[in-house]
C-alpha cells in the first residue's frame, strides 16, 4: 500500500511539473501584457499588442528605426483614441512624438515608443514600469542582433 501511495504522489508531482512546463513554453511566444495580450511572430519579427476590447497595435522589428523608453508619458490629445476600462488607446498626438498609435494601461506612466521607416510611431506599455523597460531592452537586443 505504501508503494502505491508513493507512486501516485510521484505521478501527481510529475503531472504538475509537466503542466507548469507547458505554461512556460506557451508564455514565451504568447503572453499577457499591459495591453491585454501580446504576440511575437519570430518569422516576420512582428510584435502585436491587443487590448481586451479588440483594439490592436502591430509593427515589424524589420522596419524599426528607433526605440525609446519614456517615463511619465503624457499621450496628449486624442485624434481618434480614447481612455476606457483602464486603457488608453487609438491614434493620439503630442508635441514630442507627433501623431502616433497608442495602446497602454492608464495606471502605468512609462511607455516604449517605436519609430518605423514608414514614419509610423507606436507607443505601448506593460503592467509595470519594470516590465515595460524589459520590453524596451528586449527590442533593443533584437535590433542589435540584426
Amino acid at each position: 500500500m505504501e508503494f502505491l501511495r508513493k507512486h501516485n504522489r510521484t505521478i501527481n508531482i510529475l503531472l504538475v511539473v509537466a503542466i507548469i512546463a507547458v505554461g512556460i513554453i506557451v508564455s514565451l511566444t504568447r503572453g499577457s501584457s499591459p495591453s491585454g495580450d501580446y504576440n511575437y511572430d519570430k518569422d516576420t519579427r512582428t510584435m502585436t499588442f491587443t487590448a481586451p476590447d479588440g483594439y490592436s497595435l502591430s509593427f515589424s522589428l524589420n522596419n524599426v528605426t528607433s526605440v525609446d523608453f519614456l517615463e511619465s508619458f503624457d499621450p496628449g490629445t486624442a485624434v481618434s483614441g480614447k481612455t476606457e476600462n483602464g486603457y488608453t488607446f487609438g491614434v493620439w498626438q503630442n508635441d514630442s512624438l507627433g501623431t502616433f498609435e497608442l495602446l497602454k494601461l492608464t495606471n502605468v506612466s512609462s511607455v516604449v515608443a517605436v519609430r518605423t521607416e514608414s514614419g509610423g510611431v507606436y507607443v505601448f506599455n506593460a503592467e509595470s514600469a519594470d516590465t515595460t523597460r524589459a520590453f524596451y531592452e528586449t527590442i533593443q537586443k533584437e535590433l542589435a542582433a540584426e
